[in-house]
């Protein structure tokens, strides 16, 4: 019942009638509304009702994304259930293991249940229970997902005197584990990058050299048009 006013309010839809019932607008005349307590169709002008628009800010707005994917976690709809994944993925917070993980009991589709689980891996890093922490690290490990190696990096944070903020041993040595992986895998990537990278600029050369050395060889003069055009 309150999924249906967040999204009113969302959509700015959302009124109130001088009485304090909560309205949402039918259409973009404002002709009609629906009481969304009773359920009830209202007739705007035939009863004259002034109605009061909800102003919201950007702090507001963020509450209620994370309202609207809390709700929608559970939708029969694929593309529902995946946009609250992606809402919650970015604020993860402990609040929101529970329902997390009832979600990814039920969940049926491989690619909605990866992000659930890296949401719920997020939360858990942000929990007072080492244990939960270190389950995080080690799904977080297992994903090899590189946008989360932030997230190491802030559990391996030290202060001025050199000592972990992290208290715990395991999850220090695991989060290092995860870190070092996610290390060697960048530094792969970017090999690989560099490989590619390299036989591009060697064939823009190779040509280059090519059309010098067959106009050399045919006219038996060195083209400098040609070079200084490539330069």
């Amino acid at each position: 019942r309150a999924l249906e006013a967040l999204q009113a309010l969302k959509e700015q839809t959302l009124r109130r009638d001088e009485e304090g019932n909560v309205l949402m607008l039918l259409d973009e005349e404002e002709t009609k509304a629906k009481n969304l307590v009773s359920g009830k169709t209202i007739d705007i002008d035939a009863l004259e009702v002034q109605l009061e628009r909800p102003i919201i800010n950007n702090s507001v707005r963020r509450v209620l994304s994370l309202a609207l994917a809390q709700l929608h976690v559970k939708s029969t709809d694929s593309a529902i259930r995946m946009q609250a994944a992606v809402e919650l993925n970015k604020r993860p917070n402990p609040t929101i293991i529970p329902l997390v993980k009832e979600a990814l009991a039920q969940e049926k589709d491989p690619e909605i249940k990866s992000l659930f689980t890296l949401v719920l891996a997020q939360a858990q890093l942000e929990s007072d229970d080492p244990a939960q922490r270190l389950a995080a690290i080690n799904t977080i490990a297992e994903s090899g997902n590189l946008a989360l190696k932030p997230k190491l990096e802030e559990i391996l944070e030290k202060d001025e005197d050199g000592n972990y903020y992290e208290e715990d041993k395991d999850v220090i040595a695991a989060a290092s584990s995860a870190f070092s992986s996610f290390e060697s895998k960048q530094w792969l990537v970017s090999q690989v990058g560099n490989l590619f990278y390299g036989l591009s600029l060697g064939s823009v050369l190779l040509l280059a050299a090519l059309g010098l050395a067959i106009t050399f060889g045919l006219m038996g003069v060195i083209n400098m048009a040609h070079g200084e055009m490539l330069m």
